[in-house]
């Protein structure tokens, strides 16, 4: 309608593929897949074969072509591709990239019901091998250390990158620890997606609420290695 402001995309919360890549070394090599998430594993067979290389895991798990090509091509904030999936990429250094895909309702005019209005910031968080945390250590930051946190998630909390990059993953929920913080690590533990609903407080003392999901992405070994937590706020 003229003179309508522009209107959120509405997504579906679950993603269809979150992916970590790894960027190839030189030119006219494929980017290969080093972890992927339960959805995208279920859509290509959950084979090793399609780990080999982004296409041909891409083709396996009926993904768009485009994916494969845009994540060469360095940051994409967001993009629809084939008018029917929103694909998000962010270099993560110079060697790997973290890509999402999801899926847009046909109706994207209007917000799905219980979906949140738009993926507000991502951070992955490298899982560590081994044994649970022991006896008077912290579950939290014994399960993994932040690797990456995205702009957008620093927007939505008040968090500072620099202040949880590097660190264990309780800085990244700084408030509402008490009540999402179990949710989340039962996410690297069973390796399937955990999502809860927020009320949060930012450093300045304002409150928000946002929804916060957490996705393991497997390794070709099939074990947990990483976890991409997301926040969508309202």
């Amino acid at each position: 309608m003229p003179g309508s402001p522009p209107q959120p995309l509405a997504l579906r919360e679950e993603p269809a593929a979150v992916l970590l890549v790894d960027l190839p070394a030189g030119a006219g090599r494929p980017a290969g897949v080093a972890a992927a998430d339960a959805a995208a594993l279920r859509r290509a067979g959950a084979t090793a074969a399609p780990f080999a290389d982004l296409p041909a895991f891409c083709r396996a798990a009926g993904l768009p072509a485009a994916a494969a090509e845009r994540v060469l091509a360095g940051t994409v904030p967001g993009e629809l591709v084939e008018d029917r999936w929103w694909l998000a990429v962010a270099p993560l250094g110079e060697r790997r990239a973290l890509l999402s895909l999801h899926e847009v309702p046909e109706d994207a005019a209007a917000p799905a019901p219980g979906a949140p209005a738009a993926v507000a910031g991502a951070a992955l968080t490298a899982v560590p091998a081994g044994p649970p945390a022991g006896a008077g250590e912290d579950p939290d930051d014994a399960r993994g250390v932040v690797e990456w946190v995205g702009a957008g998630w620093s927007r939505v909390t008040g968090v500072p990158a620099g202040d949880v990059v590097g660190r264990g993953c309780a800085g990244l929920l700084p408030a509402a620890v008490e009540d999402a913080r179990p949710a989340l690590r039962r996410a690297a533990r069973s390796g399937e997606p955990v999502a809860v609903t927020v009320l949060d407080e930012r450093t300045d003392g304002t409150r928000f609420l946002h929804r916060v999901r957490s996705t393991p992405l497997r390794d070709r070994s099939g074990a947990v290695c990483h976890v991409v937590t997301r926040c969508a706020t309202w």
